[in-house]
C-alpha cells in the first residue's frame, strides 16, 4: 500500500494531489494553520473524512469544505483513489521554494506515520 503525492502549482490551482494504491489507506489525524488550510476533492474513487466534525463520505466528483482547522483524518473507501486539497489560500511560503524533486514522492503507511510537509 502505497500513497504518492505530488504539489500542484500551475497558477491558478495550486495544492497536492493524493493517489492511494489500496482502500484503507489515508491520512493520519492532522489540523492546519490558515497558511496550509483546503478543502477535499475527490477526483477518483471515495473517501470518509472524520474526527472533531461529523464524519462524511466524499465520492468522485464531490468537493468538501470543511473547518480545516478542526483534528480530520481521512481514510479512502475504494483502490486507487485520487484525491485533490486544494490550498484555500493559495501556495504555502514553505511550498514556494520547494525543489521540484521534492514536490512528488510515494509514501507507505501514511495513516500510522502521518505526512511530513507543510505543517
Amino acid at each position: 500500500m502505497s500513497t504518492h503525492i505530488q504539489l500542484i502549482d500551475l497558477g491558478y490551482l495550486k495544492g497536492m494531489l493524493y493517489a492511494f494504491d489500496e482502500a484503507g489507506e489515508g491520512l493520519k489525524m492532522h489540523d492546519h494553520q490558515p497558511d496550509t488550510a483546503h478543502n477535499v476533492q475527490v477526483l477518483n474513487g471515495s473517501c470518509i473524512i472524520y474526527g472533531d466534525m461529523p464524519e462524511k463520505v466524499i465520492r468522485k466528483g464531490e468537493t468538501y469544505n470543511f473547518d480545516w482547522s478542526k483534528p480530520h483524518e481521512i481514510v479512502v473507501l475504494e483502490d486507487r483513489t485520487v484525491l485533490f486539497n486544494a490550498f484555500i489560500n493559495g501556495l504555502p511560503e514553505q511550498a514556494k521554494d520547494m525543489p521540484w524533486d521534492q514536490r512528488s514522492g510515494t509514501l507507505e503507511d501514511t495513516l500510522q506515520f502521518g505526512v511530513n510537509y507543510l505543517r
